[in-house]
């Protein structure tokens, strides 16, 4: 009987380091960090574990939404652990996939995992929404390196004979960004897009 330990974080600047430590605390033989997103079923080293587990294994995670944040994944994990007799320790808690008390506690918990997913996402989108509409953004993310101030800048100075090289140097960006601004600014004032 082994105990595996299974934590996941969905961006590499993310350590997972407080879910190894909860693991460590819980005796797992063997912990197996990833770094992917909840709602992939393509984890390559969650679906080996998968492979290698057996009748009478346990499967320790911080949180259920860390083996999956969509519903249907998680059901079908819990029908592989049931059929192989595996435990599913979640939460602090040892799911009891034979009776139907612990299949539909592990069910809610499952709903719950993919709805605060969506909800984060309704969020984030909904942040994005006024963000752009009170801030007047049109791109949202990471920053653009030329701002749309600086871009006919850039254009004039090339057309009055300074180089894409000296303008890169200038506002501290690659030859590329400073060629791509002058075609866009060239562009709007031919009246066409690039």
């Amino acid at each position: 009987m082994t105990t595996y330990g299974y934590a996941r974080v969905s961006r590499a600047k993310q350590d997972g380091e407080n879910q190894r430590q909860f693991l460590e605390a819980q005796r797992c033989d063997e912990v197996v960090l990833e770094t992917d997103t909840g709602k992939s079923d393509r984890r390559t080293e969650f679906n080996k574990l998968l492979e290698r587990v057996t009748e009478g294994d346990r499967v320790v995670v911080r949180q259920l939404d860390r083996l999956s944040r969509r519903t249907e994944t998680l059901v079908r994990i819990r029908r592989q652990f049931e059929e192989q007799k595996v435990v599913l320790v979640a939460d602090g808690k040892a799911y009891d996939f034979a009776s139907y008390t612990g299949r539909m506690l592990f069910g809610v918990q499952a709903v719950m995992a993919e709805y605060e997913s969506d909800l984060n996402g309704e969020r984030v989108r909904a942040a994005v929404s006024v963000r752009k509409k009170n801030e007047g953004y049109d791109n949202v993310g990471r920053p653009t390196a030329l701002s749309a101030r600086k871009k006919p800048g850039v254009y004039w100075a090339i057309e009055r004979g300074e180089s894409k090289s000296s303008q890169a140097a200038r506002y501290g960006v690659a030859r590329s960004t400073v060629a791509k601004a002058y075609e866009e600014v060239r562009a709007k004032k031919e009246g066409a897009t690039p």
